[in-house]
């Protein structure tokens, strides 16, 4: 038994005594230690939290303190006794009456909220009040969680959301999210202005409605497939838009899952490329068209193997917009090359303007090539285009373009680089989109190291270049060429001439034709003329050019000699290859055959 003694001191009968009580304290020193007990259980467990606790009286001063919200300012719990509580956590100054504590001293309810405070620390607060046995409030217990990092990354999140959103909503091209049976759940406006259709006609819709039959189809079949893929790219569906038109869609899209794995919905970027792939079309089209009918629509006339280089060179540069460089005789087409590559590249409905620039006085070429406006000089009566503006959209030959003067060409080549040109006597640019083929009968090394030819302009303009073979690398053509220009030029000019002798041809062979296929067409227009019956015999070639090859041979050969000859020794070159012999001569396999059969080869 636990007992408590009281002693005091009385007077009985007539003496001095001590009355002591006594009281068996033993429960309630038993209710006491259990109650210490707890109180010490409680504060260890108040004290192994992370939050911040505090008991506070009414005034706000701190009765007790665990250790986490003394370690936040660096201090032990004990020192916080009797401090204010906003002068510990918020700073000097006036009481913040907004803290939840005060608010729940007032109220006399819990009161949870948000603070900062002066270093920037956003706090979580919750104030609870705390009551006698007369319900009267005595005090508060403020529990606090610093939540600074969870508010910079919620804000974080928010700023980061509100980017791509803005992203989303902006983008030039379609961003939408499909559910997991393939219904659209949210689609931007660049979706909807492609496609268009009102965003209220769209979502909740199966995604298939928007594409036709054939792409429906496919869609239905492989979206369970590009679930289980995570994402699929570059896929081109068949889409219809609201006005019944088609439009073909290049398609990316990536699976979102929850947590535990599960498909969830789908992302994907949509790209109108109905254009591209018209173009594309387009192009295969001339491609195919060029291949099969250049040479004979454009009087390229020639099956030898330097003339099939040019015509495989014309068929793969024509449907680019890269600039090109002929280069080539006087006289070897240059200029019909350059009108090959403009028919069949995707300027062809776009106009083609020809400078020859050796022709033409240098003081007026740059107005030719870049206009003038009114007044610029004597005689500019009026604004005039130049051919770069002409040529707006469509092709600029430029041939001889070693000829322009230094001057020139540096106005050239910055027209080229900055895609503007600027009118002699004008004070503003004018934008130009033009495809440059320029033309040169020397040699661009050889004109750079005389002075002639800029090497920044030549270096610009070789981004392709192609050399143009001359007539005497072209023996197996000569025949073909002058039976080509035969016929018209009897046609137009009315003369009796069929045929040609068979020592024509021969002379024809021999000769080195320095003027190239010029040269021979002019020679054939004057045997046409000149003859009187319906065969061109070899009196009427021209004396020089007859003097010529019996200089080289002193008497002619037989044609057929000249034939055997050449072949052979193309034979040789192919060291015996009769496939390679035959391509470099220009024929078939089967006629090269049927040549050495009869050589007895």
């Amino acid at each position: 038994m636990e007992a408590e003694f009281n002693m005091s001191a009385t007077t009985y009968e007539g003496c001095r005594a001590g009355l002591v009580f006594v009281r068996d304290v033993t429960e309630r020193r038993r209710a006491e230690r259990a109650l210490r007990a707890e109180e010490r259980e409680r504060a260890a467990i108040l004290d192994g939290m992370a939050e911040l606790v505090a008991f506070q009286d009414t005034e706000g001063r701190i009765i007790w303190a665990n250790r986490a919200a003394a370690e936040s300012v660096g201090a032990e719990p004990a020192d916080l006794v009797g401090r204010y509580c906003y002068e510990v956590w918020h700073g000097r100054g006036a009481r913040c009456e907004a803290c939840p504590v005060a608010e729940a001293l007032e109220t006399g309810r819990p009161v949870t909220g948000e603070m900062t405070s002066p270093d920037g620390r956003v706090w979580l607060i919750n104030g609870s009040p705390v009551f006698d046995e007369e319900r009267e409030v005595v005090g508060t217990v403020e529990v606090t969680l610093d939540i600074t990092r969870r508010k910079r990354a919620e804000q974080a999140l928010r700023e980061s959301t509100a980017g791509f959103r803005a992203i989303y909503e902006r983008a030039p091209i379609g961003f939408q999210s499909l559910s997991e049976d393939g219904r659209l759940t949210d689609v931007n406006p660049a979706w909807l202005d492609m496609l268009g259709y009102p965003r209220g006609e769209v979502v909740g819709r199966w995604f298939g409605e928007f594409l036709a039959p054939e792409s429906a189809e496919e869609f239905a079949g492989g979206f369970d497939a590009f679930k289980r893929a995570g994402g699929v790219r570059d896929v081109e569906y068949e889409m219809v838009r609201g006005d019944g038109s088609r439009m073909i869609a290049l398609v990316h899209g990536v699976a979102a899952c929850d947590v535990d794995g599960r498909f969830v919905r789908t992302h994907c970027i949509l790209q109108d490329i109905t254009e591209r792939r018209r173009a594309e079309e387009r192009t295969a089209r001339r491609a195919d068209s060029l291949e099969r009918h250049l040479a004979p629509h454009y009087e390229m006339v020639g099956e030898s193997a330097p003339m099939q280089a040019v015509y495989e060179f014309i068929r793969k540069v024509a449907p680019t917009h890269a600039g090109v460089l002929i280069c080539g005789e006087s006289g070897t087409g240059k200029e019909m090359v350059a009108r090959a590559i403009h028919r069949y590249s995707l300027r062809s409905e776009g106009p083609v303007e020809i400078v020859n620039c050796a022709a033409m006085p240098a003081t007026l070429l740059e107005s030719e090539m870049f206009g003038h406006v009114k007044g610029a000089f004597t005689g500019a009566v009026a604004d005039k285009p130049g051919c770069f503006e002409l040529a707006d959209g469509g092709t600029l030959f430029l041939d001889e373009v070693a000829g322009l003067s230094p001057e020139c060409q540096a106005k050239l080549l910055r027209a080229l680089e900055d895609g503007c040109v600027r009118r002699v006597g004008g004070l503003k640019d004018r934008p130009v989109d033009v495809r440059l083929v320029a033309a040169t009968n020397r040699d661009p090394a050889e004109a750079m190291k005389q002075g002639v030819l800029r090497g920044d302009l030549f270096y610009r303009l070789d981004r392709l270049r192609v050399v143009l073979p001359p007539l005497r690398e072209r023996g197996a053509d000569i025949r073909l060429l002058a039976e080509h220009f035969l016929r018209p030029s009897a046609a137009s000019l009315r003369g009796p001439a069929e045929e040609f002798a068979p020592d024509v041809l021969e002379v024809f062979s021999a000769y080195a034709w320095p003027g190239n296929v010029r040269e021979l067409k002019n020679v054939v227009e004057r045997m046409v003329i000149l003859s009187d019956g319906p065969v061109l015999h070899a009196r009427l070639i021209p004396e020089d050019i007859r003097g010529a090859v019996e200089g080289q041979q002193g008497e002619f050969e037989p044609l057929a000699e000249v034939e055997k000859r050449h072949i052979l020794r193309a034979l040789d070159a192919a060291r015996g290859n009769k496939t390679r012999a035959a391509e470099m001569l220009g024929i078939d396999r089967s006629t090269l055959y049927a040549r050495l059969k009869g050589y007895g080869q």
